[in-house]
């Protein structure tokens, strides 16, 4: 849908939509993305973090590249471990500030962010995230009772490899085996796919066997939401 609205825009002869700015949030803003609606739309773009619980959470700063936390909006907290083994890294707890009628006390989103240091080099004094990496549900639990992200892996394919990979879904097939599905703009080269798989297998380890396998389409049912990472272990686990 984003290819299509730039797409619309490049076609567009009077052209009357010349944003200055623009603001994203709601999902995860990958590299490549960022650069297909700048390069769209000729405008930089900054990426908002916030839910409907407790509203903005975090703005990115247009200098230092880092997301300032809303301290004085919400007490926003990062607990390391918590469906991650990174020490930095952990599901993110928020407590609104300013919620009278329904207060959210140690709220838990779900989701799943890096904390950055205590202070931005802009000089604003607020905490700092690096960003949101993707939803805790969306953990694959490995052997060994390792937990690992899809990002991890899907996150240098869309920064990377977008010049083949249209679309992409991540597969939890077992605990010890996971599935990269990839609709493809083109066939990609040997040191292409080679990459990818070096990736896969550096971030799942030696003990989970990982593989990549191209289809024409993905298909998805009438009301339903594509979804680019699924578990059937966890399914299975319901």
């Amino acid at each position: 849908s984003l290819g299509h609205v730039v797409e619309s825009r490049r076609s567009d002869a009077l052209d009357p939509a010349r944003p200055r700015l623009i603001f994203t949030g709601g999902e995860v803003l990958s590299r490549a993305t960022r650069e297909v609606i700048e390069q769209g739309f000729e405008a930089p773009l900054f990426d908002f973090y916030g839910a409907h619980e407790f509203n903005l959470g975090a703005w990115e700063c247009p200098r230092g590249g880092l997301y300032h936390v809303c301290d004085d909006n919400v007490i926003l907290e990062v607990l390391p471990g918590e469906g991650t083994q990174e020490a930095d890294t952990g599901e993110v707890v928020v407590t609104a500030l300013h919620a009278y009628t329904m207060p959210f006390i140690r709220y838990r989103t779900g989701d799943i962010a890096t904390c950055g240091p205590a202070s931005c080099a802009c000089g604003q004094p607020f905490s700092t995230l690096v960003g949101v990496r993707g939803r805790a549900v969306e953990m694959f639990r490995l052997p060994g009772n390792r937990v690992v992200h899809p990002y991890e892996i899907t996150a240098p394919l869309i920064d990377h490899h977008h010049s083949w990979v249209l679309q992409h879904q991540m597969i939890h097939r077992s605990e010890a085996s996971v599935e990269l599905k990839i609709r493809a703009k083109r066939p990609p080269s040997e040191t292409e796919r080679a990459e990818l798989m070096a990736v896969g297998n550096r971030v799942l380890g030696p003990d989970v066997a990982f593989a990549i396998n191209f289809v024409d389409d993905f298909a998805v049912r009438p009301g339903e939401k594509f979804s680019p990472y699924v578990s059937l272990r966890q399914l299975a686990n319901r």
